[in-house]
């Protein structure tokens, strides 16, 4: 069996992300194979700590581009919810004025409406003049 620091060194590179779970396995099978042929494991922790660095520079490079992405992208998406909102406050103003109308149109309608009974004009004719507008 290959020596517990080289195992332990491999774990702590899944959980540092820089490998797979995956990767992991095939590393120590790889050291497993390795201190089999030739009983020493000199050359395997080199290309742990190769892979390792090549890692490393990887996750940086991948790093450097997704924070490049989003600084790119940070400003649009704040154009973006600022037209939404613009947008959908000119919805609700446009509702706005569209309901006052109709309250001005009632009353100026209700007021020159007869009165049969002394009584307004029931709800419901009310809500049928709304939607007719």
């Amino acid at each position: 069996m290959f020596m517990k620091e080289e195992r332990v060194t491999v774990l702590k590179m899944v959980e540092a992300g820089k490998i797979s779970a995956e990767e992991a396995v095939k590393l120590l099978d790889a050291m497993h194979a390795g201190k089999c042929q030739n009983g020493g494991s000199e050359e395997f922790s080199e290309k742990v700590k190769e892979f390792s660095k090549n890692a490393e520079i990887f996750a940086k490079d991948v790093g450097g581009k997704l924070e490049a992405k989003y600084k790119d992208m940070e400003p649009k998406m704040k154009e973006a919810a600022i037209n939404a909102l613009e947008k959908t406050a000119g919805v609700i103003d446009g509702l706005a004025r569209s309901l006052n109308e109709s309250v001005r149109n009632y009353k100026e309608n209700s007021a020159a409406a007869p009165v049969s009974n002394g009584e307004p004009p029931a709800k419901s004719d009310w809500i049928d003049e709304v939607k007719e507008d």
